[in-house]
């Protein structure tokens, strides 16, 4: 990392690409040298783990292998699930898949029902290479976010080591999920949205949530967080920030939709206001007319 401009490189880059940033950057920032840094963060996340595999090159190819299938079969995009090599203190390997999006997309649990599918199809196209490449190239196995692992992908060697993972998975005993969700409680509202939701509904006499950030299991190996919810009666609210790093995104608003039509699919009813509907009259009392409905509150509404 320059200490002066912030720009970084990857320690896996080429050898000559490292050397041509340490020179720039030198003379453009008048740095003396480069601290190498470890960036880390925390991420609860479901996540496949397959391995041990004896050589790094078969876990990056099977990894990526995987992956390409999951596109093919599940009609997952790219970015969907994540892979990371975990290196053994023996020399080997293993390779984890896991899932970025906040309480789960859904996709690891397919994966796992579909899994001699997706190593065959995998397989497949990867035979077929459409440029007919000696080892990798971007048509088949190479793309910009796996350039770390360029030197050591081969189209036949992920063949071969997809032929031997392919099979059905056999269950052998359950791992409790550790997702570092809060237990359900009646914990105090996170954000002023969510105060403003709770004074809106003092306001007009509704009866208030027994529980405030409740932790749900989804049953499908995923899991969400509510912002309110009446888990007797299974109303789920969601106070959505609409800010582009929340549920501005078009990313975010399509894992919101995946995870709350699970929750429909599981005979839960979902209120989604967005924080600024809570200053919007007319739309708020659109929201509150549907929370008044499921509660069986119908008198509520004379009052909106």
């Amino acid at each position: 990392i320059c200490p002066a401009c912030g720009h970084t490189r990857s320690p896996y880059a080429p050898p000559g690409d490292l050397e041509r940033f340490r020179e720039d950057h030198k003379k453009q920032c008048k740095v003396g040298d480069f601290a190498a840094s470890a960036l880390h963060v925390e991420l609860a996340s479901d996540v496949l783990i397959v391995g041990p595999f004896a050589e790094r090159a078969n876990a990056v190819n099977a990894m990526e292998g995987l992956l390409l299938g999951c596109g093919y079969v599940l009609d997952m995009g790219s970015a969907e699930l994540e892979g990371i090599i975990l290196p053994g203190p023996d020399g080997t390997c293993d390779f984890a898949i896991y899932d970025p999006v906040p309480g789960g997309s859904g996709f690891l649990p397919q994966i796992v029902r579909f899994w001699p599918t997706v190593c065959d199809r995998a397989a497949e196209v990867l035979a077929a290479c459409p440029d007919d490449c000696d080892t990798a190239c971007y048509s088949c196995l190479k793309h910009y976010r796996n350039q770390q692992h360029h030197a050591l992908l081969d189209r036949s060697q992920a063949v071969a080591v997809l032929g031997e993972l392919s099979g059905p998975i056999m269950d052998q005993h359950p791992i409790p999920a550790a997702t570092g969700l809060k237990p359900a409680s009646d914990a105090e509202p996170e954000s002023p949205a969510e105060s403003a939701f709770i004074t809106v509904l003092e306001e007009r006499r509704f009866p208030l949530p027994p529980e405030a950030q409740y932790a749900f299991d989804l049953c499908d190996g995923a899991s969400t967080v509510m912002d309110f919810a009446w888990p007797q009666e299974k109303i789920a609210v969601y106070i959505d920030g609409m800010s582009s790093a929340l549920h501005g995104s078009k990313q975010q608003q399509m894992k919101d939709t995946i995870i709350r039509a699970k929750l429909a699919g599981l005979g839960w009813r979902v209120v989604a206001i967005a924080a600024n509907a809570l200053k919007d009259e007319t739309a708020l009392a659109g929201h509150l007319t549907a929370l008044a409905i499921h509660l069986g509150r119908t008198e509520l509404i004379e009052d909106l």
